[in-house]
């Protein structure tokens, strides 16, 4: 007979096989939850979570991501090392930066974070829902912007020549800040700048607007000629209100037969310079007549000077010597004598001899110690103003024994063509025997100029004279 199944065995069994299944179910549901809890939290905390890296990275001293960014404002392109200055400063004293949710009109679909260093806000970070699912259907993120907080409020506007290139706080500022409004300016004709047709020409030359504005600070702001690399002078035009050029204009004078520069460019070989011609010289109205040809002076206009503290003015004389002009510090006028002083009165046949030997002449004519038919007469051009005074000349001194010279000076000698000079002599004029008292010495102090001119067969004769 056999023996009968206990019911309750076989409850147990099934009970702990359902236990077994549970907990495996249990295990499986616990890693599914797990791993979608992850891949939730990784594509929802990803905002935060790169806004925090940002915030680390800018505590850090780290400022590359701030500045590679699109639309950068303008402060960060020409202001950035003021900005990392003052934005460190910040930092360090808040003791790092932080991050909170910021405000958003949709905070679904475009969360944003903003890092602040205690309560100044330093950047706006944006992100944009995408269109793509995690692994388990959530929704990603993506960051799309990052925005630095600046309060510029400065805006520059600058009228820029096409000869120029154009710097704001020493960045060059790129075409994209042109407003597309031009300006057409002609030089002046008698512009030192170089003509239309030359490759830096500047003639009819287009003028560019640039506008820069949102600057926390009034900028530097440079021009440099792109053909010598020299700063432009600037300054605020009413007419245009905008920073521009600015240029100078020189008047200079100089003898007709003097080369004239002016930064290096010979301005009396084009007569676009000549603003005015045949200025009489004074000291010379009386002597001229006894030569062939004239001397004058002659006036030039130059304008288009880039920089006035810069401009360099000089002249070669007929002896094609370097000359340099009178000038005074700010002044726009340049004045060549009219005369070299000294000059080198050997290339013309003169010595110191030649020039005391006429002047000691004329003092011993003029004391009576020699004819003037014999010891002056052949010096003298005739007719002049000189041979007439010299031919008119009577002699009252008195008589006397004897005379000599002391203390030559040669004083002056001045050249004014190759034609005619002046020159100044001086010395002591001693006599003894003085009316007629053989012990008696007189001293006289002696000063005497003439002109010169050459005459036809070359030689140099004495047209007019002075004392003193």
């Amino acid at each position: 007979m056999m023996a009968k199944k206990k019911k309750g065995s076989l409850f147990w069994k099934i009970f702990a096989v359902a236990i077994v299944l549970l907990g495996i179910a249990a295990i499986i549901a616990l890693r599914y939850g797990e791993k979608v809890m992850m891949d939730y939290d990784a594509s929802q905390s990803l905002p935060l979570k790169e806004s925090q890296e940002l915030a680390d990275s800018l505590s850090a001293g780290n400022f590359d991501k701030l500045f590679d960014v699109e639309n950068i404002p303008n402060t960060m392109i020409f202001e950035r090392e003021s900005f990392i200055e003052k934005t460190k400063a910040l930092i360090e004293e808040a003791g790092g930066c932080t991050v909170k949710k910021g405000f958003s009109f949709d905070r679904v679909e475009k969360p944003t974070y903003v890092i602040a260093a205690g309560n100044t806000k330093i950047a706006t970070v944006e992100f944009q829902k995408t269109k793509e699912k995690s692994e388990y259907g959530f929704a990603t993120y993506k960051m799309v912007s990052v925005t630095p907080n600046t309060n510029g409020h400065y805006g520059i506007s600058v009228l820029v020549p096409e000869t120029c290139t154009f710097y704001l706080n020493g960045i060059e500022v790129p075409d994209a800040y042109k407003t597309g409004e031009t300006e057409q300016v002609a030089a002046q004709k008698d512009s030192i700048e170089p003509e239309k047709d030359d490759p830096r020409g500047t003639g009819n030359c287009e003028f560019s607007y640039y506008y820069v504005d949102a600057l926390e600070n009034e900028p530097a702001v440079r021009l440099v000629y792109k053909d010598d690399n020299s700063e432009a002078e600037l300054v605020y035009s009413d007419t245009y209100k905008a920073w521009t050029v600015t240029s100078h204009d020189i008047t200079v004078t100089a003898p007709m037969n003097y080369k004239v520069f002016v930064n290096g460019r010979e301005i009396s070989a084009d007569g676009k310079f000549l603003s005015k011609d045949h200025i009489g010289v004074a000291e010379l109205s009386a002597v001229l007549k006894y030569i062939d040809g004239d001397i004058y002076m002659k006036e030039y206009h130059v304008s288009g000077i880039r920089n006035l503290a810069s401009v360099n003015v000089s002249a070669t004389d007929f002896e094609g010597n370097t000359a340099s002009p009178e000038h005074e510090d700010n002044s726009r006028e340049y004045t060549f004598k009219c005369g070299l002083t000294p000059a080198d009165k050997n290339k013309y046949g003169i010595d110191s001899d030649f020039l005391f030997e006429r002047a000691i002449n004329y003092a011993r004519f003029v004391n009576n110690d020699g004819s003037y038919w014999d010891i002056m007469y052949k010096y003298v051009l005739k007719p002049s103003q000189a041979s007439e005074d010299f031919e008119s000349y009577w002699v009252v001194f008195s008589p006397h024994d004897s005379y000599w010279i002391e203390d030559k000076n040669l004083d002056e000698v001045t050249f004014f063509s190759e034609e005619i000079f002046r020159a100044t002599v001086s010395f002591e004029y001693w006599i003894k025997g003085y009316n007629h008292e053989h012990d008696n010495v007189k001293e006289y102090d002696n000063t005497i100029t003439f002109w010169y001119v050459r005459d036809n067969s070359g030689a140099w004769k004495i047209v007019d004279w002075g004392l003193g």
